[in-house]
Formats: structure tokens, C-alpha cells, sequence
């Protein structure tokens, strides 16, 4: 098996579990060449030395990276910014919500400035709510949004899920514990729903 078979049986595998369900007409060898024409790390699959390195990654690594490219099921974001600005929160926290599977959906979302950091306010289940977006040094503090979120969830038998790999990018994924496990379990993925 090469490195393009890897993904593929990646792909097959996290199709079974609800994931790229957007391209439900396209065979998992038509998602991989998709996902290739838009990405620098696979332009180059099949030359000797890209070969090696994704043949040393695990299974998790391999799934983490096709999986970010679900933008449906899965959040990846820079917790840097270049100054947070008006708006700015309000828009990540809509990406928030468009990947909580139906589970979290706030209406009445409006967000107050508060020069350096934010708060959005919104409506859940019939109740008014506040989340606060706090930048320290110009770093997003996401782990205190997304408990938060969980918290709020908690009764629905999903969470957001946080896919470790140690860099200031944070990546989110709503699974059940269920889910969770067998991604641990069978393919040794690195998550966490407790966020820091």
C-alpha cells in the first residue's frame, strides 16, 4: 500500500462515519483527488521522498489531515490574529456552530466589542447567553469558548472535540463518546473534549 492508498482508506473509513458526506456521488478515489487539487502537502505524492514521509505518519495523522478538509465536520483555525477586530469573533463563532451536526444552533448571535476582546451574546434553547472571546497577547483563548459550547450540549450525547497535535492551530470536531472511542480505539486518534 502507498501513500495514496493510505488516504483513500482513510477516507473510506471516515465516510462510514458521516464525514464528506457532500460528496456522497463521488467515490472516495474522486474525494482524494479533490482534496489533492487543493492541497500543497499532496501536490507532490508519488515523488520518492514525499512518499517516505507520509508512509511514516500514523493512522491518526493521516486522518486528522484528510479530515480538515471537511469543513462540514470538522473547524480548523489559527487561534493567532493580527489584532482581533469588530466582528472577528462573531464569525468564528458562526464556523462554530456550522460544524455542531444540528446540535448547536444560537439565533439573535450579536456580538459587543470591548476594545481588546468580545462577547456574543445569543439565544439557546429559549435562553440568552454569553460567551466570552478573550485575546491574550494576540492568541484567541478557545479552550474556555468551546467548554462553554459543551456545556451547553452536554445533555445531547455529542461535544466538541479537539483534535491534538500541539501547534497554535486548533482543530474541532463534534462526535458522540461513542464516536469518540472508536476513533481512539481503532485508528488511535489524539482527542480530547475537555479543552485545556
Amino acid at each position: 500500500m502507498g501513500a495514496r492508498e493510505r488516504f483513500i482508506e482513510s477516507i473510506e473509513y471516515l465516510r462510514k462515519m458521516g464525514f464528506f458526506e457532500e460528496y456522497c456521488n463521488l467515490s472516495s478515489e474522486e474525494i482524494f483527488e479533490k482534496i489533492r487539487e487543493n492541497s500543497i502537502a499532496l501536490k507532490y505524492l508519488g515523488v520518492k521522498e514525499v512518499e517516505e514521509r507520509w508512509m511514516k505518519e500514523s493512522v491518526y495523522e493521516v486522518d486528522s489531515f484528510i479530515a480538515i478538509f471537511d469543513k462540514r465536520r470538522v473547524l480548523g483555525k489559527d487561534v493567532e490574529v493580527v489584532g482581533p477586530e469588530k466582528g472577528l469573533s462573531t464569525e468564528i463563532f458562526k464556523e462554530i456552530v456550522r460544524i455542531s451536526r444540528g446540535v448547536f444552533q444560537p439565533t439573535d448571535i450579536e456580538e459587543e466589542w470591548l476594545g481588546h476582546n468580545t462577547r456574543i451574546h445569543f439565544t439557546f434553547r429559549g435562553k440568552r447567553h454569553v460567551i466570552d472571546f478573550c485575546f491574550y497577547t494576540d492568541l484567541l483563548q478557545i479552550n474556555p469558548i468551546m467548554r462553554r459550547i459543551n456545556s451547553l450540549i452536554e445533555d445531547t450525547g455529542y461535544q466538541y472535540y479537539e483534535l491534538l497535535d500541539g501547534n497554535q492551530t486548533f482543530f474541532a470536531v463534534v462526535l458522540t463518546r461513542e464516536e469518540a472511542e472508536k476513533l481512539i480505539r481503532e485508528r488511535g486518534w489524539k482527542i480530547s473534549c475537555k479543552w485545556g
